[in-house]
């Protein structure tokens, strides 16, 4: 996989494997990927449900009416 972009469909496996907490190393072997490669996407993953965690943290400060 020498500087080759994925497939959507491996992309979206590797998703799947986040999903359901399946271990990096265990997701490379399950797809025949790279070790690192996966844990690349994972770390991206997580990058972006922090971005989105923190921008829904930042929306709901202020004041609020109950």
């Amino acid at each position: 996989m020498n500087n080759k972009k994925l497939s959507d469909y491996r992309i979206k496996k590797i998703i799947e494997c986040f999903c359901t907490d399946i271990e990096a190393s265990k997701t490379a072997l399950l797809l025949r990927l790279n070790r690192n490669t996966v844990n690349r996407y994972y770390g991206i993953f997580r990058k972006l449900i922090y971005d989105n965690q923190n921008r829904e943290f930042h929306r709901m400060i202020g004041v609020v009416e109950i």
